[in-house]
C-alpha cells in the first residue's frame, strides 16, 4: 500500500492533474527526483516513521494546491476563443 502512494505523490508531484488529461514524462521524472530527494533527506535525519509520512502527506497536499491555483491562473490568462 506505500508503494501505491509514493507512486501517486511523485505523479502528481511531476505535475499531472489527478482529474487527467494533462501531464508529461519529464515532470513525472522531475516528480519522482524530486520525491527520491526529499525521501533520502528524511531518511538520512532521523525523523521517525509516522513524522516523515505527515512531512510527505504535506507536500502533496502542497502540490496539489499549487497545482490547483496554477491551472486557474493559467485558465484566466488563456486567449479567448473566437465564436
Amino acid at each position: 500500500m506505500n508503494y501505491i502512494f509514493n507512486a501517486v505523490v511523485c505523479v502528481v508531484v511531476g505535475g499531472v492533474l489527478l482529474t487527467g488529461g494533462f501531464g508529461s514524462e519529464l515532470g513525472i521524472f522531475c516528480g519522482t527526483l524530486t520525491f527520491a530527494v526529499v525521501s533520502q533527506g528524511i531518511y538520512f535525519t532521523d525523523i521517525d516513521r509516522n513524522r516523515s509520512s505527515l512531512i510527505i502527506g504535506v507536500m502533496l497536499l502542497l502540490t496539489v494546491l499549487m497545482n490547483n491555483n496554477f491551472r486557474k491562473l493559467a485558465l484566466t490568462y488563456a486567449p479567448k476563443k473566437a465564436k
